[in-house]
């Protein structure tokens, strides 16, 4: 039998949540990333999000959200992207 993500009911099983929390906390544990509940509510939208839309490789999708995170959840790109 294959494997889908989310298998044939749209719910994402164990393993997956367990990929997705290890990519969360990995990312969001750099000493670069920005603090603040809303970083951390949308970098965790934009890993479900990217999950969602078809990147399931482990290392892929942590290399991709990764690489996002840098650019929109850094602390010197959060506080420039906001206003005063």
């Amino acid at each position: 039998m294959a494997s889908y993500p989310m298998g044939a009911t749209g719910i994402l099983g164990p393993q997956e949540l367990k990929i997705l929390f290890y990519i969360f906390d990995v990312v969001s544990g750099y000493h670069w990333f920005c603090k603040s509940q809303d970083s951390r509510e949308r970098f965790a939208a934009y890993i479900l999000r990217t999950y969602l839309r078809g990147i399931h490789d482990p290392f892929e999708l942590e290399m991709n959200c990764a690489s996002a995170a840098l650019a929109r959840f850094s602390s010197a790109s959060y506080s420039a992207s906001r206003p005063d």
